[in-house]
């Protein structure tokens, strides 16, 4: 039997809204996963057209906003409906992550080295 209690609270009229109704009939946690491409083919056979940033920027803001717990791993998107939906979700977050925190925290051993004392070693703007 199909479920009918709904887990997302998007603004009417938002892709937001299309992305939530997709995922709720046929992405209802971890197991049931879907590709970004196909979320996009269905979302554009119904009039909303997206590129890939397009699509994570919707995905990224309904978490964000608190609309609509959406949830991510390597098989793809999905509703999250259990602890270990968001739980499986946290994890693959934190694998991304992590590798931008270790680049910041170079970036910034690498200006603390070249901008420390007098100033910086080199003029970024070449005057």
């Amino acid at each position: 039997m199909p479920r009918t209690d709904t887990i997302c609270e998007p603004a009417a009229g938002t892709a937001t809204r299309l992305l939530a109704a997709y995922l709720e009939r046929e992405c209802r946690g971890r197991e049931a996963a879907r590709p970004e491409h196909v979320i996009r083919s269905h979302l554009a056979a119904a009039g909303l057209r997206l590129s890939a940033r397009e699509f994570q920027q919707v995905v990224s803001d309904a978490v964000r906003d608190r609309a609509c717990p959406i949830g991510s791993t390597d098989r793809g998107y999905f509703l999250c409906v259990e602890r270990e939906d968001f739980e499986a979700a946290r994890a693959y977050l934190v694998t991304r992550f992590n590798p931008m925190a270790e680049r910041i925290a170079g970036l910034e051993a690498m200006r603390d080295r070249a901008c420390s004392g007098r100033g910086c070693l080199f003029d970024p703007w070449g005057g």
